[in-house]
């Protein structure tokens, strides 16, 4: 069980004290160093952990998973022993907001875990998720499609290094989350908190709004300027936004 949190999980900022663990899931591409600031700037009883997709960095070698129930299914078992130690929490912006929202059905309908509070960035309701075939196309449009959602790493992404590096894994998330057909459940009970950007041209905010119905808990909203990508230039509102919904006692 060690060896798999130490795969799937990884922790830029320490806090042995913290008395919420905040998990963290990428987007579609995405690594576990999008959250590396996040640790330092959240109250100091919360411990950020962002979750570590198979094919990409120190995990490069390994074949990515294009299936969400098996990738969920991982992920849960690697939270275990986050859920015997203290509360737990999750955080997904994009595609990482249905692997959250599936990760959080898992543990609070199969296995009786409470978790502290669910929340999804950037990613509509289960009921309007929309399936898709770009995952089919060539790689020109894939990486067109990334370019058009993250426009604050436009230089970044100019390298034909990173894209052959980036390539692979962004096909394959992309064939996860459009393949993917959330299962008629029960609600959840935690918490859930919906984030996304005014201007996100894939997001509209009533989408967010139709998370409400996915819990028997409280539900809040919040929507910031910005697109896709609202929290790389609106991190503050996004760390206050946690600490809001994770309690002053954190």
């Amino acid at each position: 069980m060690a060896d798999d949190l130490d795969r799937w999980l990884r922790c830029f900022h320490t806090r042995p004290a913290a008395r919420v663990r905040l998990v963290c899931f990428p987007h579609a591409s995405g690594n576990a160093l999008f959250y590396r600031d996040w640790g330092a700037l959240l109250p100091g009883g919360v411990e950020t952990w962002a979750v570590q997709y198979p094919g990409r960095l120190d995990r490069l070698s390994e074949p990515c998973v294009t299936d969400m129930a098996e990738l969920a299914d991982r992920v849960t078992e690697a939270l275990l022993p986050f859920t015997r130690t203290g509360g737990v929490a999750l955080f997904g912006h994009s595609m990482g907001a249905a692997v959250a929202y599936e990760v959080t059905r898992r543990l609070e309908h199969r296995l009786g875990i409470a978790v502290r509070h669910l929340f999804v960035s950037a990613h509509p309701s289960p009921a309007l998720h929309r399936i898709g075939n770009l995952h089919l196309d060539s790689d020109d449009a894939l990486w067109d499609e990334l370019r058009r959602q993250d426009a604050t790493s436009a230089e970044t992404l100019a390298h034909p290094q990173l894209r052959a590096l980036i390539m692979p894994a962004l096909r394959s998330d992309y064939r996860l989350i459009e393949t993917w057909q959330p299962a008629l459940a029960p609600p959840l009970s935690c918490p859930v908190t919906a984030l996304g950007g005014r201007d996100d041209p894939d997001v509209a905010p009533a989408e967010l709004t139709d998370w409400a119905r996915f819990t028997t808990g409280p539900y809040r909203r919040l929507v910031r300027p910005g697109g896709h990508f609202y929290l790389v230039e609106d991190l503050d509102a996004v760390v206050a936004a946690l600490g809001h919904g994770l309690g002053d006692n954190c």
